[in-house]
């Protein structure tokens, strides 16, 4: 399936793919345990430490965003705000989209500053992947996102 996915969208960094693969199907999960109402025992520390879940949004959609960005093109949306690279504004919609639902699902509710930890998160991650990949084309390696493999 992985072979799959790299033949259709061709990343440029396998093992940083694969790990953003990874967080997309872990995410995919905490999603479904939370909306069938079971996060409560899955993560009791969340609804009993304060700012804990506004943590994990930070957390979560940071470490995915900065593992996207450095698989897939960190080029710079060329819609009109030219704030978020293509692959972070692909994010940030499915995120939104996902943070509207949750206003329609009995278990959970829809939070304007979980969407908002998410927004910080996806640009730190943003941030973090730009670093590194400037980082590592000083260093001489002319593509800093080319693997051996």
């Amino acid at each position: 399936m992985i072979s799959f996915l790299f033949k259709t969208i061709k990343p440029q960094n396998k093992p940083a793919a694969v790990i953003a693969f990874g967080l997309i199907l872990l995410i995919t999960a905490m999603i479904i345990i939370t909306n069938v109402g079971y996060g409560d025992k899955f993560w009791p520390y969340m609804v009993n430490t304060p700012y804990a879940d506004k943590v994990g949004h930070v957390g979560i959609f940071g470490t995915l965003s900065y593992f996207c960005n450095l698989a897939f093109s960190n080029r710079l949306s060329k819609r009109r705000f030219k704030i978020f690279t293509t692959t972070t504004f692909i994010i940030l919609v499915v995120v939104t989209l996902e943070e509207i639902s949750q206003a329609f699902i009995p278990s959970r509710t829809c939070d304007i500053l979980d969407w908002t930890a998410d927004l910080i998160g996806l640009a730190l991650g943003q941030w973090l992947a730009h670093l590194t990949l400037k980082k590592a084309s000083r260093s001489g390696n002319a593509n800093p996102n080319s693997t051996s493999n």
